[in-house]
Order: C-alpha cells, then sequence, then structure tokens
C-alpha cells in the first residue's frame, strides 16, 4: 500500500450544474459547457494531485446524479489520491452511493481533524469553533453570502471552494492553515 503524501482540500466543483457558470463566471475559462468544465476541474486536480495523495472534497459534488451518474462515476474515478468526501448541502444521496462513485470514505461534517474543523459549511458557532480554524466550501467566490457567511474571527476561515483556489486546483494542507 502506497503511503499518503499530501493532504489537498477543494469543495464545490458542482459537476453537471448548468446554472455554475451564470453564477461563477470565473468558471468560464474552464470551457463553455459544464461538460468542458467538468473535465477541466478533473484535468486541474489531478495536476497538483497524485496517486499517493489524500484528496479532500468538502461536499457539493454534482448535479443531475441519476441522469449522469456514469459520467460522474468516471470523473470521480479519473481523480487521483485517496478521496474522502464531505457531504455537503446539494448531496443527498446515502454515503454508500457517493462510495459507488469512487470515493474512497464519506463523512458528515462538522468534525475535527488534525485540530482543525473540516465542514462543509463555515461553523458558525463561536463556541464549536473555539479558537480552531475551520477549513470549508459552500460560499464558492462570495466569502460574505447572508447568514452562511462568518462575521466574526474571519481569520479562523478558509473558504476551499474552488473558485477560491489558484488555477483551481486544490489547496494542500499546509498552505490552507498558513494562511
Amino acid at each position: 500500500m502506497s503511503r499518503l503524501m499530501a493532504d489537498y482540500f477543494c469543495s464545490d466543483l458542482h459537476f453537471f450544474h448548468k446554472n455554475i457558470l451564470k453564477y461563477e463566471p470565473c468558471r468560464l475559462v474552464l470551457g463553455s459547457t459544464v461538460e468542458e468544465m467538468n473535465w477541466e476541474l478533473v484535468k486541474c486536480h489531478n495536476q497538483v494531485v497524485t496517486p499517493e495523495d489524500h484528496s479532500w472534497n468538502l461536499g457539493d459534488l454534482s448535479f443531475q446524479l441519476e441522469e449522469k451518474e456514469v459520467q460522474i462515476r468516471l470523473l470521480v474515478q479519473a481523480m487521483h489520491g485517496f478521496k474522502t468526501m464531505v457531504l455537503g448541502n446539494h448531496d443527498k444521496k446515502p454515503k454508500e452511493y457517493y462510495l459507488s462513485l469512487g470515493f474512497d470514505e464519506v463523512l458528515e461534517g462538522p468534525f475535527l481533524w488534525k485540530g482543525v474543523w473540516i465542514s462543509h459549511y463555515p461553523v458558525l458557532k463561536q463556541k464549536v469553533l473555539a479558537g480552531k480554524l475551520n477549513i470549508h466550501g459552500h460560499l464558492h467566490s462570495n466569502n460574505h453570502r447572508g447568514e452562511d457567511s462568518p462575521r466574526v474571527n474571519l481569520h479562523l476561515y478558509r473558504n476551499v471552494s474552488i473558485e477560491c483556489l489558484e488555477g483551481f486546483r486544490p489547496v494542500k494542507f499546509e498552505d490552507v492553515i498558513s494562511g
């Protein structure tokens, strides 16, 4: 068995979400259709994540799960690394479903890992957060989106929505926590 070399984080891939190109126009550099965008996101993923690495997807994997299941499975299986999925607000299927797509592990957040909160949504309860960093997604390129947004101690939050990451590539854990 290969040793896991590094942990990489991203969130909110939104495969097959037709309107994501309208809501997040920065994604248009990845292609003019969701199919082009999907495969470019996998390509960006594999530019940094090796088969020996650990890849964390913090939710909102895909839309059209029933209609595009075969294509989604191909996308997930093409992504390098030991793949952990943390369920997001659009991930409504049972954990077993995401395992069948090619994830090695499916978790629900928030939870503590290496002294850091891991979640899809930002952990907004300061008593729960207790001064620990929170790696999350959900906000996409808008870090100040209504009631889902942190309002205090912003230095404790790291948004890894794919639009926030350089070159749409997952970011290494050490780089996330260093800010």
